[in-house]
C-alpha cells in the first residue's frame, strides 16, 4: 500500500464520505418537502430527480468504499504506538504526550503483524533457565541479573537454548513517516522459550519480592 493511496483513503472517509451523507440527506428532505408542499403534478418529477441523486451518491459511496477496503483493514490497527496523529474532517489532530508515552509501552504484536505497512524481524535474547517456584519461573541474564516471569513460558522439544522471543517492526516505506507513522522503538515480546529437557527444574529464591519481573529488567521490550 502506498502513502498516496493511504492519503486518498483518509480524505474519502474523513471528508467526502461525510459530504456524500449530507447530500443524500438533502435529497431525502427534498422528497419529503415535495410530497408535503408541492403540487401533485410536480411531485413525480422532483421525486425522480431526487431518487436519481440519491442513487448517484450511493454509487459513489459504495464504489469508494470497495476501492478503499484495504485501508479500513489497516487503519483499524493504528494507535499512538505507531502514529502521532489521527485524521479528522478538517485535518490532523495530534496525540498528546501522555497518550504517546502510555502507548509506547503497549505490546501490540498481533496488530502489527496484521499490517502490511510493517516488516517483522524476529529478535531473541539468550537467558539461563533457573527453574520454577510456586508462582514464577526464574531466569538469569548473561550479565548475572536474575528475573522472574509467570506467563508465556513455553517448553519446546526442538529448543536447545532458553531465550526471550519477540519481534521488531519497521516501516516498509519510509514515506509513511511524512504523515506521522513511526517505527515502534521497543521489541514486542512474544514468549520465553525453554528447552523441554529443562522442564521440571525448581528454584527457590532467597527473597522473591526482591527479584524483578522480566518487564522490569528488559526496558527495550514491551510485555
Amino acid at each position: 500500500m502506498s502513502v498516496e493511496f493511504w492519503n486518498s483513503a483518509e480524505r474519502f472517509y474523513e471528508l467526502w464520505f461525510i459530504v456524500l451523507g449530507v447530500v443524500a440527506f438533502l435529497f431525502l428532505m427534498t422528497i419529503l418537502f415535495v410530497w408535503m408542499y408541492a403540487r401533485k403534478e410536480k411531485r413525480k418529477r422532483y421525486t425522480l430527480i431526487s431518487l436519481l441523486g440519491i442513487g448517484a451518491v450511493a454509487a459513489i459511496g459504495v464504489g469508494g468504499h470497495l476501492k478503499y477496503q484495504p485501508y479500513l483493514e489497516e487503519a483499524s490497527h493504528v494507535n499512538p504506538l505507531i502514529r502521532d496523529r489521527e485524521p479528522t474532517m478538517t485535518g490532523y489532530v495530534y496525540y498528546g504526550q501522555y497518550e504517546r508515552n502510555f502507548f509506547s509501552q503497549l505490546n501490540d504484536l498481533e496488530s502489527l503483524r496484521d499490517m502490511s505497512l510493517y516488516e517483522e524481524e524476529r529478535v531473541t535474547e539468550p537467558v539461563t533457565y533457573l527453574g520454577a517456584g510456586d508462582y514464577f519461573h526464574y531466569f538469569e541474564r548473561s550479565n548475572g541479573e536474575v528475573f522472574k516471569q509467570n506467563r508465556l513460558v513455553e517448553f519446546i522439544e526442538e529448543s536447545t537454548q532458553a531465550q526471550l522471543v519477540g519481534s521488531r517492526f519497521q516501516l516498509r516505506d519510509d514515506a509513511f513517516q511524512e504523515i506521522g507513522f513511526q517505527n515502534p522503538k521497543n521489541v514486542m515480546f512474544e514468549y520465553i522459550e525453554v528447552p523441554a529437557s529443562e522442564e521440571g527444574k525448581t528454584y527457590e529464591p532467597e527473597y522473591d519480592p526482591a527479584i524483578p519481573t522480566a518487564e522490569e529488567r528488559f526496558h527495550q521490550w514491551n510485555f
